[in-house]
């Protein structure tokens, strides 16, 4: 608990070593920029509890290779995993109703996003050779 910044029920900074990382269940949402650069984190686990998660969170985590995101998110905002090349592929909830332009934006490893027919994408949320397997 020491790595994050709480305030409340929102998670406003994540101060950790990175590697794999775990959000405490009763977070209802990250903060804009709060994992921003953290070259060292490899996963996140986000726990359903999460409602929100705000443009530029986990921005520049170039290590990143696993996210877990939560069921009860509806959108992916803009730049939210803008830079994780590390990323390879990603299973979007069903619950996601709208994925914003730029989400995984410079995610050139992205190769696989597995998400509902219904979800809609901004153009330019992907990289151009991302494949698409629809659930």
């Amino acid at each position: 608990m020491n790595d994050f910044i709480i305030n409340g029920t929102i998670l406003s900074d994540y101060q950790g070593a990175g590697g794999a990382v775990e959000i405490p269940d009763g977070i209802t949402e990250i903060a804009k920029s709060a994992f921003s650069n953290c070259k060292s984190l490899t996963s996140v686990k986000i726990p359903d509890s999460v409602k929100i998660i705000d443009s530029n969170t986990f921005a520049w985590c170039e290590n990143l290779t696993s996210v877990i995101l939560p069921k009860e998110i509806k959108v992916i905002k803009e730049w939210t995993f803008l830079g994780c090349t590390g990323l390879t592929e990603i299973t979007i909830p069903d619950g996601v109703k709208k994925i914003n332009s730029g989400a995984f934006r410079q995610c050139n490893n992205l190769k696989t996003v597995f998400l509902s027919e219904k979800t809609k994408c901004d153009e330019a949320a992907f990289p151009p050779e991302t494949e698409f397997v629809f659930t």
